[in-house]
């Protein structure tokens, strides 16, 4: 399957005439409506979800394309979704997406950030990336994250 994502990969990138081409794809476009544009494009051979979102997030951190995840891409099977649909108490994707921005904005974090936390909520293990996982939150931040969640 593997040789199959990168043909599918390669065919991707010709079409749209480079590899920046294809992920800059109009200059016009804002960083997050060209992760949109991107996220669905890549839509390949065993590219799935969570391949191009953190693809996606990785190169827009790394400054190597201007790209910022403006919705988590909810949908499919993956921990992610599976893990908003269990926090957010809903299944509609528009909802979830909603419901997502308002937790990262009370959280005062970048909505990638957030697709970690369900990640890692759904799976049962806490990656922190270096950050110490006993670290208790800012009781401030705690309060808004309640008020988000509604509890």
């Amino acid at each position: 399957r593997a040789s199959a994502t990168l043909d599918a990969y390669r065919s991707w990138v010709t079409r749209s005439g480079s590899q920046r081409a294809a992920f800059v794809g109009e200059d016009s476009w804002t960083p997050e409506r060209r992760f949109d544009r991107v996220f669905e494009r890549l839509a390949l051979p065993g590219m799935h979800r969570d391949a191009r979102f953190e693809l996606l997030v990785s190169l827009g951190r790394l400054g190597v394309y201007e790209l910022r995840a403006g919705k988590l891409q909810l949908s499919g099977e993956n921990e992610a979704t599976w893990a908003a649909k269990r926090a957010f108490g809903i299944g509609d994707q528009l909802l979830l997406e909603r419901r997502a921005a308002d937790l990262a904005d009370a959280c005062e974090l970048p909505l990638d950030a957030l697709d970690l936390a369900l990640h890692n909520w759904g799976v049962g293990e806490r990656f922190g990336d270096g950050i110490d996982p006993e670290l208790e939150g800012d009781p401030a931040v705690l309060a808004r994250i309640r008020s988000a969640l509604g509890l």
